[in-house]
């Protein structure tokens, strides 16, 4: 993947505390252990996959912390994620619901 892993991270965490949520509620949400979140988020020993990002997105989205698909589609980019990595028949829903839908 190629992206900007800190414009990322700062965007998620943005996105999570304006929901109101923790990196552990993430981590939950994701299926990761809050411990392996943080490691993929700051590249220590793990590394975030596409399909990491893409759960990342659709927990915020469920949260209604991405709000479009306008902004999903830029959480992907600065990861260095095509939006093409979207479950298939996503981006059907509108704003607040889980963005691939």
């Amino acid at each position: 993947m190629d992206g900007d892993l800190a414009a990322f991270r700062e965007a998620v965490r943005a996105a999570r505390r304006a929901a109101g949520r923790t990196q552990q509620q993430l981590a939950r949400g994701v299926g990761v252990h809050p411990d392996v979140l943080s490691h993929k988020l700051h590249a220590r020993g793990a590394v975030l996959t596409s399909a990491d990002v893409t759960a990342i997105v659709t927990v915020l989205a469920g949260w209604g912390a991405v709000g479009s698909q306008a902004e999903a589609r830029g959480l992907l980019a600065l990861a260095g994620v095509p939006a093409q990595a979207a479950p298939p028949g996503g981006w059907a829903g509108g704003p607040g619901t889980a963005c691939w839908r």
